[in-house]
């Protein structure tokens, strides 16, 4: 039997640009270890976070979405997570492929702009 595509690590460098939080909405799916992760990184309990930041989809529940499809936990200045140490398996796994599509722009991006930290925005704000 081959090794899995992924024996010898991914292909990946996190920017932390935020782009795969936002966007397109989507499901962030959530179980019971997850929302008590979430709860003890924000000093809450089980309840309170299932009651504020998740939804039900069919038997499912997912993290809640702004109107614009951002993470609930994006923050939308910074373009980072506000819980990425407690963040869901979905969030730690993703994208799951050799590399993020807005890798490569971003990286264009920042060398157009001589800027290491400039964060193009994706809205044509």
């Amino acid at each position: 039997m081959a090794d899995p595509w992924y024996a010898d690590g991914l292909n990946f460098t996190c920017t932390a640009c935020g782009t795969c939080c936002s966007g397109e909405p989507g499901a962030v799916w959530v179980n019971d270890d997850e929302i008590a992760e979430l709860a003890a990184h924000l000093g809450t309990t089980p309840t309170d976070i299932e009651a504020t930041y998740v939804r039900r989809l069919g038997s499912r529940r997912a993290l809640l979405e702004r109107f614009d499809g951002d993470c609930i936990f994006l923050d939308a200045t910074s373009r980072r997570c506000t819980v990425y140490a407690a963040r869901p398996a979905t969030c730690r796994s993703y994208p799951g492929e050799g590399r993020c599509g807005y890798y490569d722009f971003l990286k264009f991006e920042r060398r157009t702009q001589n800027n290491p930290e400039f964060v193009a925005q994706t809205n044509n704000e």
